[in-house]
């Protein structure tokens, strides 16, 4: 076996490393979900603004790890698409592996682009439940509702930080690894 056929056969068992690692990081999304939910049923015991708080650290924890989760997929496309280049001859793009493969793509993995999407249903389902919450039962100090809103204003801004770093990350792997002619 040749080089070329060599790297073939260790890319195609990496491949099906990364499905499974996929299938197993499906079940991970269930681990925020739960913690938030478990947040309403203890809101009594909690507190609502407590209670609150701790639901947003947890959507942004999860939030921000998708977001950097996603770069660090992509990034690692980017690399894989150059270490491609350089193994796979180019009559391997449209046989091998399809043609528009030689080129990274820039969007965000379905999969991410599902858990952030998901992320932010929640944030606003925990909003929604705490302002019908306040509402019904005015604060004795409205001060209480500070440490929500700080949190919240937090999360937010890091979320914010980190999709943009994120994404200029993407734009520098692709600018710094583009095909240099010899």
């Amino acid at each position: 076996m040749d080089e070329h056929d060599e790297f073939l056969r260790t890319w195609y068992q990496v491949l099906w490393s990364n499905v499974d690692r996929s299938m197993t990081s499906i079940w991970q999304i269930a681990g925020p979900i739960a913690l938030v939910g478990a947040g309403f049923m203890y809101m009594d015991r909690l507190g609502p603004h407590l209670a609150v708080s701790l639901q947003f650290v947890i959507v942004f924890w999860a939030l921000n790890n998708t977001i950097d989760m996603n770069s660090w997929h992509r990034r690692n496309l980017i690399f894989i698409a150059r270490v491609e280049r350089h193994f796979l001859r180019k009559e391997d793009y449209g046989v091998v592996i399809p043609s528009s493969f030689r080129e990274p793509r820039m969007e965000w993995i379905a999969f991410y682009s599902i858990n952030a999407i998901t992320f932010v249903v929640l944030l606003g389902i925990v909003i929604a439940i705490y302002a019908v919450k306040v509402i019904r039962t005015v604060p004795v100090s409205p001060c209480v509702m500070l440490g929500p809103a700080a949190v919240l204003a937090v999360g937010a801004s890091a979320s914010v930080y980190t999709y943009r770093r994120c994404e200029r990350q993407i734009v520098r792997y692709l600018r710094e690894t583009q095909e240099r002619t010899v």
